[in-house]
């Protein structure tokens, strides 16, 4: 079985479910892959293709969205501990061989050293991990007792879910409340999650990749 084949994300069963009482979508315009969540637009320039329309494309730099994501501010240990917003625009791969990376992560025996610094995660995104951070996104829960989760998927946008469909790795955060904690479910309405940013590369019981971010939330809130 090839490195593209194993991946896949079999979420689109679980999002059309949340999204099935026919309540209107907090966002139902059309949100281009690697823009801000709110609908702006990449700075200009000229934007590559997506490397997945091209099977076996490879990485060849990033966006203008990727290039300026959040970088640690220098200054003091307090300042460098700061909690730093970020938005879907500063996780966009959509210039890079997902799959690639994604299967490397879950099966790094099968790289050798070269395809594995080719694949690698860009500067940027790795900069963030470990990071106190704060994004805004749309709930699809996972365990729920009375309207309230430990755990949840934070989406960039509810498009791919109320049309059935499943969004793109990077396009979703892996959430799990710190121990002792809940959040309060509020669909179809953005929120604003805080916690610590990981990498994920976690496979489900299938062995399929199950995306690439994760978090470890502290506190989540309705966005103003």
């Amino acid at each position: 079985m090839s490195a593209a084949s194993r991946i896949a994300l079999p979420l689109g069963a679980a999002l059309f479910a949340a999204c099935a009482d026919n309540s209107p979508a907090a966002f139902t315009g059309e949100l281009p892959r690697g823009a801000a969540i709110d609908g702006s637009e990449d700075p200009p320039g000229e934007t590559p293709d997506d490397p997945r329309e091209s099977p076996g494309a490879a990485a060849q730099g990033h966006s203008a969205a990727a290039a300026t994501a959040a970088q640690p501010t220098p200054g003091t240990a307090e300042e460098q501990d700061a909690e730093l917003e970020i938005t879907y625009q500063d996780l966009s791969l959509v210039d890079y061989d997902v799959d690639a990376m994604l299967d490397l992560m879950l099966f790094p025996e099968e790289y050798d050293g070269d395809d594995a610094k080719y694949l690698a995660f860009p500067s940027e995104l790795l900069d963030l991990c470990e990071r106190e951070v704060s994004i805004v996104g749309y709930m699809i829960p996972g365990d729920m007792k009375q309207g309230r989760v430990g755990d949840f998927m934070l989406v960039r946008d509810l498009l791919g879910c109320c049309f059935g469909g499943s969004p793109m790795p990077d396009e979703w955060i892996d959430v799990l409340m710190i121990p002792g904690e809940t959040a309060e479910y509020r669909p179809y309405l953005p929120m604003r999650v805080h916690g610590t940013l990981s990498l994920g590369g976690t496979q489900d019981e299938a062995g399929f990749a199950m995306g690439i971010y994760k978090m470890s939330a502290s506190a989540v809130q309705l966005e103003d």
